[in-house]
């Protein structure tokens, strides 16, 4: 039996996409979306940390270098707190920089060999007697900054 002319057009005029293959790929667009959303999220956490690290790292840097000048014939020291570190001098003790933290990165733990928050660094030595290490924490993310008795300062991923 042959076929009619309209069987044979619409069997093979059938072309595009149905329902199904377009959900399928809208599925997998959502997927690489939100693996791709939440891989940069990450970064931009871990990019941002590391900069704040970074930056305290340098302050305590600057405060060991002003002792080591004896800028003033004073010794310079920084303090931590929480949610912000301060950098002073002694004799008399004088704030000369108060910096505040990103409101969602902290100092998670500050472990100075004395116990306390302060770090102070001798005249022309730059040596300090409290050394030890202070972790700044955001999210899941930690850096700990270590601090040794010569008063080297080092940034490291924890």
């Amino acid at each position: 039996m042959p076929k009619t002319a309209f069987a044979r057009s619409t069997a093979h005029n059938q072309k595009g996409v149905t329902l199904i293959e377009v959900m399928i790929v809208i599925i997998i667009l959502a997927i690489l979306g939100v693996t791709g959303i939440s891989t940069y999220r990450l970064l931009y956490v871990r990019t941002d940390l590391e900069n704040v690290a970074q930056e305290v790292g340098v302050d305590i840097s600057s405060a060991r270098l002003e002792s080591v000048a004896a800028r003033n014939g004073k010794t310079y020291g920084v303090r931590f707190f929480t949610d912000r570190y301060e950098l002073y001098y002694e004799a008399p003790e004088t704030i000369y920089l108060t910096k505040s933290l990103p409101s969602n990165v902290t100092f998670s733990d500050i472990s100075l060999k004395d116990g306390s928050s302060e770090l102070l660094f001798n005249k022309l030595t730059g040596f300090t007697d409290n050394p030890g290490s202070v972790t700044l924490e955001l999210r899941d993310e930690s850096y700990t900054i270590i601090i040794t008795p010569q008063g080297l300062v080092n940034v490291e991923r924890s």
